[in-house]
């Protein structure tokens, strides 16, 4: 039964993704694939989960690249600004001198955490930074592992910090640690979850005073982005 539900979400992955036209085809037409950058604040969880789903999602017609250690809110929207206008610059001088280059960010994402009850410093100040400087932003309260569990489990109860995800996630994933790769369990439920954080997020009962309530998490929009643009 188990491996049933989970070809079938397979599947309508596939399905979805093949339906999707939102970049009209770009391989097909032989133009540059849309490339999107994400900036997190670690490299144990974050980052490693992006490489792994990069890897197993196999996606074809964008390019994604991820950066990690980037270090806390206000330092991860930094690097993310720093290395789309870096790159900006560079293409638009290889432009000028008719060389080739790598193209710039179609997207540019900032991944991290307000950490429930004990705010990481700076967190509010990123977040306006990011707003305005147009960066795109996957944050989880209190935390990444959050996204995790709504693979598993639809809750919307408050977690006072990380750590009570985490004991709640092991019910799902045995022995989990930060910085493992889980995909298999969490592949085939990557609709569930895009659905579940979905709903949790646009009908929290404290949104309308706050973009980034406990518990919520934005990540579903960023894995949801690039599902949409890949056309295989």
């Amino acid at each position: 039964m188990v491996w049933t539900m989970a070809r079938r979400t397979c599947d309508q992955l596939t399905h979805r993704a093949r339906n999707d036209t939102s970049f009209s085809r770009r391989v097909a037409s032989r133009e540059p694939r849309p490339v999107l950058l994400i900036v997190c604040e670690g490299a144990a969880t974050e980052d490693r989960y992006f490489h792994a789903w990069r890897k197993n999602a196999r996606l074809t017609t964008i390019t994604i690249e991820i950066y990690g250690r980037a270090g806390q809110a206000n330092e991860v929207v930094t690097e993310a600004m720093q290395r789309r206008d870096q790159r900006q610059t560079a293409y638009d001088r290889a432009t000028r001198r008719k060389q080739s280059a790598d193209p710039p960010f179609d997207q540019v994402w900032c991944v991290f955490d307000r950490e429930g009850q004990h705010e990481v410093a700076g967190f509010h100040e990123a977040v306006q930074r990011a707003s305005h400087g147009q960066i795109k932003l996957a944050i989880s309260n209190p935390c990444f592992e959050y996204w995790y569990l709504l693979h598993f489990h639809d809750t919307g109860t408050p977690f006072h910090h990380g750590q009570e995800v985490k004991q709640a996630l092991r019910r799902y994933i045995e022995n989990y640690q930060e910085g493992g790769d889980y995909m298999k369990h969490l592949l085939p439920q990557t609709y569930i979850a895009i659905d579940r954080a979905r709903q949790r997020y646009e009908h929290h009962p404290e949104r309308a005073q706050d973009r980034f309530p406990n518990p919520s998490t934005t990540v579903y929009e960023l894995v949801a982005s690039f599902e949409a643009r890949d056309g295989s």
